[in-house]
């Protein structure tokens, strides 16, 4: 196994998918879906996502002693991830995600933390060799966030934090400040600027004021906005056959952290271009996914992708 490049601190959930005709309403049953049963999380996914692109990657999360559990490390096999530091809660259910798909490929997503929501912050202490060390931390908001915290805290001098704000909750000035990279979609990047008036513009305008050194927001069909202390730069999505959007920003994430990572940006060289193609890898990398269905199975390598990965 490689030494690590990036460091994944996140949650494993057992993912649910339930392909509908359509979300009931309050009170209705609807009848007709077919199910399939899948690894996810946002850590896992988006561990799975670097190391497909070739990047060595290391997992930190929990799971329960459950058949579930058993099955997540089961499915994360790959020769450059290493989940040595997924730890075993006793006598706790794994993560579950119960994902409802309706054939415009839209999803709605409910989940049963788990073990995730028990992985604390001197959990990662285990890990510190790794995370001092990685070229990129990557993690997310289905943990706590002190031990998101923890893991900003743990980072070396030079490590690059990437966070993906979601699921969406307020994040505290200290973390911000800690972040280089924060990836956000439009509705994760209002709600964290704390309002929706006066359009992207003026939303691109607040984001800048949180003291994180780039904001990077994905905009869908319209690609990224990139947010930084000089203005913003956009760069344009590419054309997709929307198939299942389930996975899609973990793929977008765990691309642009694997960008980062093989580029060898250290955090003290971190600039404009370095991120804008990091960006352009996220976009190519979820718009493969979302012409395939779930998540984790609809992640591609390099060669599958194409650019600029090729």
């Amino acid at each position: 196994m490689p030494s690590p490049v990036v460091a994944v601190v996140g949650s494993l959930n057992r993912d649910l998918m339930l392909r509908t005709p359509r979300r009931p309403g309050p009170g209705e049953t609807v009848t007709g879906a077919t199910l399939a049963v899948t690894g996810g999380g946002k850590g896992a996914n988006q561990a799975w996502a670097v190391a497909s692109l070739g990047v060595a990657v290391h997992l930190v999360g929990r799971i329960g002693d459950d058949d579930a559990g058993a099955e997540l490390l089961a499915g994360l096999r790959h020769p450059l991830l290493a989940t040595d530091g997924v730890l075993v809660t006793p006598g706790v259910a794994s993560g579950t995600a119960v994902i409802a798909v309706t054939p415009d490929g839209e999803n709605s997503i409910i989940v049963a933390d788990g073990a995730n929501e028990l992985l604390a912050p001197a959990d990662l202490d285990g890990a510190a060799p790794v995370l001092s060390t990685a070229a990129v931390l990557l993690v997310q908001l289905e943990i706590s966030l002190a031990t998101v915290g923890r893991a900003a805290e743990l980072a070396g001098p030079e490590t690059l934090v990437v966070l993906s704000a979601a699921p969406f909750r307020p994040l505290p000035p200290e973390l911000l400040r800690r972040v280089d990279v924060l990836v956000a979609n439009e509705p994760e990047a209002t709600a964290l600027a704390g309002t929706a008036a006066g359009g992207r513009a003026a939303l691109f305008g607040r984001l800048r004021a949180l003291g994180t050194g780039v904001v990077v927001v994905t905009l869908g069909a319209d690609g990224a906005a990139v947010v930084t202390a000089e203005g913003v730069l956009a760069v344009p999505g590419r054309p997709a056959r929307v198939l299942d959007t389930t996975g899609a920003g973990d793929a977008f994430a765990g691309a642009l952290a694997a960008w980062l990572a093989a580029a060898g940006t250290a955090r003290s060289a971190l600039g404009n271009g370095t991120v804008l193609d990091a960006v352009r890898a996220g976009i190519a990398a979820a718009t493969f996914a979302v012409g395939r269905p779930g998540a984790r199975a609809s992640y591609g390598t390099r060669a599958e992708i194409g650019a600029p990965w090729e």
